[in-house]
């Protein structure tokens, strides 16, 4: 009920917008009415609504526990609020304020046309590019209208999920505070979703402890060294190797789904953690490019380490070392909130990250190592080799183009891929020492998520946009959407073309290039770019899901020029790796970087840069990524 409550605290600044009378006297706010109200509206929607509807009347005069709890937290997330410069006036009135674009923003650019579209989130030019135009009631209205008409579907009770994706499509593109004094750059999604997270937290750690929440309640002086949260951040390593250490002989075609079984080992760890630790995903700030952060109670360290080692081993028996996951962490009390704190506080979980990475087995038990790690692996004599990624097969190759279980299931997922309209997940039983991956499905069954497309599940997301709510939700489901890649050349029978079909259709001599791109200097964007006292918990969240929608959402629209001879390997976080027709991928990395220009508002401190190198089709991938990665190196020491 916190996480509900800490993502709807604020959904009246979203009605107040769109024009309605105030519907009554309560809380200290105008808006805490207007959400009072919506959540009457939707009472069969919450196990607890009386008890929903007190925490958001009441968060800015807060008495009971939960209340406290949410107050406590809006006023933690509440940290990113800044006051606006004597030359940053913006058009008055809620309904007029505009959401500034944080990309915009950075390094003290001073964006013209810098004003996030008043629309549902969609992954077009049209909806995420910034652009001039401010915001009216009427198109509050109009948006408020849709909302509304979608959050009355809603048919699982306390459907968290739901809500968060709701949320998201919604009001990503409103800022969280419309004040005339305070620069409007976090949404108000971003700013709920933060809010929810810490609830979450703060409540599992103090919620029976009032003592405690009357102490954070009176701010920083009585409560600076109690512990709010752990920032954790969760890698999967070894995704380049895993990807392109494999032969010329079909890797196209298991390609594509290997690139996406990625993807959703990451979901699976991630949400093994929330599982475990009976989390709702609120908790997760961000995930894409093979890691995540996430935020979880304070009280939850020796229980996550624990966590770590089950998924060391978990990962390593599954695929043997090439693949592993890092996890680490840093704790924030109510003082590393403010200031230039938090931004230490992230380099913290990310060293505690790296440093787990730098020792590898280092907690596990000497006889398990000895067992797993240290003991034969293969049988040698007459067993025959997979033509793709070389490993093992169980008896002799019946022939050259002889594929291992993994791989044969990873080129079925890629040719599933192209029709599929939905991911379904569900949570399943994990195995505490599962055996070698046998095929991605059981992989991640292992870990304790099944993964189907176009199936039933627990959740469903929707993979085509971010019109994901059927029109008659199932009550046992929850529904999201999940921007993915698209970027794959078939052939007229419906299958992947291989590498040399690509080269064929090249000008001129047949040849493939690889393609790296990623965003020059992000470690000190995030770290440097916001400004003193800004890093926030909002505002690097939406800086990475800003940069995400871009890679993971607009880059297909990109592509578009060039459907049948670009293929897209890898595209996550801030980078990529795409291969096509040589002739085409010089101007496929210029348009992404002029794209990535002007989504940033032409702001001079953000770049990306380039690698790219020449190859015959039959060259080994792993050769092609190392030298476009080189590639890449050198073209960021020219000035």
């Amino acid at each position: 009920m916190l996480a509900v409550g800490g993502l709807l605290h604020d959904i009246g600044k979203f009605r107040e917008r769109a024009g309605f009378p105030s519907p009554g006297p309560g809380g200290r706010y105008s808006h805490e009415a207007h959400s009072h109200a919506f959540l009457s509206s939707l009472a069969s929607a919450f196990s607890e609504v009386d008890r929903l509807k007190g925490i958001v009347l009441a968060h800015h005069d807060p008495q009971e526990p939960d209340e406290k709890v949410v107050a406590i937290a809006d006023r933690l997330a509440s940290a990113e609020r800044a006051t606006m410069a004597p030359d940053e006036a913006i058009t008055p009135g809620r309904s007029q304020r505009p959401l500034l674009s944080l990309l915009g923003r950075v390094y003290g650019h001073a964006a013209t046309d810098g004003h996030i579209p008043l629309a549902p989130l969609a992954f077009d030019r049209d909806s995420l590019f910034p652009c001039a135009t401010v915001p009216s009631l009427d198109a509050y209205r109009d948006l408020w209208g849709r909302f509304e008409t979608e959050a009355a579907k809603v048919a699982r009770p306390d459907d968290v999920e739901t809500w968060l994706y709701l949320l998201q499509k919604y009001t990503w593109c409103m800022p969280a505070s419309a004040r005339a004094d305070e620069v409007p750059d976090v949404s108000l999604f971003d700013h709920s979703r933060a809010t929810a997270a810490l609830s979450v937290c703060i409540g599992i750690a103090y919620l029976q402890d009032e003592a405690t929440l009357e102490r954070l309640l009176t701010g920083p002086s009585d409560s600076s060294a109690t512990p709010i949260a752990l920032l954790v951040r969760l890698d999967v390593r070894g995704i380049q190797k895993f990807l392109y250490s494999l032969t010329a002989r079909g890797a196209a075609r298991s390609l594509r789904g290997r690139s996406y079984y990625v993807g959703l080992l990451c979901e699976a760890v991630t949400r093994r953690v929330l599982t475990e630790l009976e989390l709702p995903v609120t908790q997760v700030l961000y995930a894409g490019g093979g890691h995540s952060y996430l935020l979880l109670p304070p009280t939850d360290a020796a229980r996550l380490a624990e966590l770590r080692k089950e998924l060391e081993r978990a990962i390593f028996l599954l695929h043997g070392g090439e693949l592993t996951v890092s996890i680490g962490w840093a704790e924030l009390t109510d003082a590393d909130m403010r200031g230039d704190a938090l931004s230490a506080k992230w380099s913290e979980a990310s060293r505690a990250c790296n440093e787990d990475r730098a020792r590898p087995m280092a907690t596990q038990d000497p006889a398990w190592l000895a067992a797993n790690v240290f003991a034969p692996t293969e049988q040698g004599g007459l067993a025959g080799r997979c033509a793709v990624c070389q490993a093992e097969l169980p008896g002799p190759a019946a022939d050259e183009d002889a594929r291992c279980g993994l791989c044969a299931s990873f080129e079925e997922l890629g040719r599933k891929l192209r029709r599929a309209r939905k991911l379904a997940i569900r949570a399943a039983p994990p195995e505490a020492e599962p055996d070698r991956a046998r095929s991605w499905f059981d992989a991640l069954r292992s870990l304790g998520m099944e993964a189907t497309l176009d199936g039933t599940g627990d959740t469903i997301f929707d993979l085509t946009g971010t019109d994901f709510l059927p029109e008659k939700p199932e009550a046992a489901t929850s529904y999201g959407f999940r921007p993915t890649t698209q970027v794959f050349p078939y052939d007229e029978a419906g299958e992947l073309l291989e590498f040399g079909e690509i080269a064929k259709r090249s000008k001129g001599v047949k040849r493939l290039a690889a393609l790296r791109m990623d965003v020059d200097n992000l470690g000190l964007l995030f770290q440097e770019g916001l400004g003193k006292n800004m890093a926030t918990l909002s505002r690097v969240a939406a800086l990475s899901s800003q940069l995400r929608w871009f890679y993971e959402g607009y880059l297909d629209r990109i592509c578009d020029e060039w459907p049948d001879v670009v293929y897209g390997l890898y595209s996550g976080g801030d980078d990529l790796f795409f291969v096509g027709a040589w002739d085409v991928v010089p101007e496929l990395a210029k348009k992404i970087s002029d794209e990535f220009r002007e989504y940033c508002c032409g702001n001079p401190k953000l770049t990306v840069s380039a690698g790219i190198s020449l190859f015959p089709d039959k060259y080994p991938l792993y050769q092609a990524a190392e030298d476009s990665a080189e590639a890449l190196d050198a073209s960021k020491s020219i000035p």
